[in-house]
């Protein structure tokens, strides 16, 4: 059995600081969405992951990175003004 690990920590707005309720959390063909708190955590296996997060009407932000043991993450969103 693959061992697993858990991600977790907080989706805020880069200007505000305040926290995004229903941001996306990707990796891998899983997925979370953060809570009424802004927070969220997903469970990955050990390994190279790449994490997207999103919310509409901000841009999207990669992060790549080595899971070795439990990982808190809080990431910043930058509100996108741009419409297409």
């Amino acid at each position: 059995m693959q061992r697993k690990v858990t991600i977790s920590g907080y989706v805020v707005d880069e200007n505000s600081s305040e926290t995004i309720i229903g941001a996306t959390i990707v990796s891998g063909g899983q997925g979370t969405v953060s809570n009424a708190f802004g927070f969220y955590s997903l469970t990955l296996p050990v390994g190279d992951a790449q994490l997207s997060y999103s919310y509409v009407g901000y841009g999207q932000q990669i992060r790549r990175l080595t899971l070795t043991s439990d990982t808190t993450i809080n990431v910043a969103l930058k509100a996108d003004a741009t419409i297409e």
